[in-house]
C-alpha cells in the first residue's frame, strides 16, 4: 500500500506514531518482475531503445514510454495531432528508490512519449539526486523540520538540521536525524571526539543533546538505514 509519511515524532525527536509498510497482495513473483526490469532497462539503455532520453549518467534507469491519441468528438475519430506522450520509470533499476511518472498533455512540439516526455523525466529525476550526499541507495540530504498546521508535530522523514543551537559551544549538540559525514562535520567543528556505529542515519547518541561539554568531549552516535 503506497504511503508517504513514516511517522511522526516529538520536538525533541521522541517516536509518537509509527506506520509501517502494509502488504496488500502480491502482484508478480520476483521472477517476473526481474525479467521485466531487465526489459524495461533496456528501454533507456540501449541505443535503440524508445526511452533512451530519459538515461541518467551512472545510474541505471528502468521504464516504459507512452503515447496516445485523444478523441477528436468533433471529427468522431482519434486526433493524430492531439495527443498524450508520458514517461513512467524507476531507478536505480536494479535496487529501486525512485519511481516517477511524467504526463505531457497535447505537446505543443514532439507527440512522442521518448521525444517529449523522457527528457522531462530526466531532468527532474537530476534534480532528485542533487538531493543526495553519496549515493541514490544511501543517504540521501534530510530536508529541513517541517511542522504540521497546528499541531506541533513533524514528520520523522524531515529531521532536525544540524543542531539545535548553531552558536553555542558549551552543550551537546543534537546529531539525530543528520547523515555521518555531516554528522562528523558537526562534531569537528564543536572539537567533540566521535564514536560511530552502523551507517545511514544518526538515530540514538551518548551524552544525549544539551549535555554540558567537558574539557575533553566525546559522544557514541548509532546510525541505521
Amino acid at each position: 500500500k503506497p504511503y508517504i509519511v513514516r511517522g511522526f515524532t516529538d520536538a525533541e525527536g521522541n517516536l509518537i506514531k509509527e506506520f509501517p509498510p502494509t502488504v496488500v497482495r502480491r502482484v508478480i513473483s520476483n521472477q517476473t518482475a526481474g525479467i521485466m526490469a531487465s526489459v524495461l532497462t533496456d528501454v533507456v539503455g540501449a541505443p535503440d531503445g524508445t526511452g533512451k532520453r530519459a538515461k541518467i549518467e551512472n545510474i541505471p534507469v528502468a521504464g516504459k514510454t507512452g503515447t496516445s491519441q485523444k478523441f477528436d468528438f468533433a471529427a468522431h475519430r482519434y486526433s493524430t495531432e492531439r495527443v498524450r506522450t508520458s514517461f513512467m520509470g524507476f531507478f536505480p533499476a536494479d535496487n529501486p528508490k525512485v519511481v516517477l511518472f511524467v504526463m505531457i498533455d497535447e505537446p505543443a512540439r514532439d507527440k512522442w512519449g521518448g521525444v517529449a516526455a523522457a527528457p522531462v523525466f530526466r531532468n527532474i529525476s537530476e534534480q532528485i539526486l542533487r538531493r543526495y550526499e553519496r549515493s541514490i541507495g544511501e543517504n540521501p540530504i534530510i530536508e529541513e523540520r517541517q511542522l504540521v498546521p497546528e499541531t506541533g508535530i513533524r514528520l520523522v522523514s524531515a529531521a532536525e538540521n544540524s543542531s539545535a543551537d548553531e552558536t553555542s559551544k558549551t552543550i551537546m549538540p543534537d546529531f539525530r536525524g543528520l547523515t555521518m559525514k555531516k554528522a562528523v562535520r558537526l562534531a569537528r567543528e564543536r572539537g567533540i571526539e566521535l564514536k560511530v556505529e552502523g551507517s545511514g542515519w544518526a538515530v540514538s547518541q551518548a551524552p544525549s543533546p544539551g549535555a554540558a561539554l567537558g574539557e575533553n568531549p566525546a559522544c557514541k552516535v548509532s546510525f541505521e538505514r
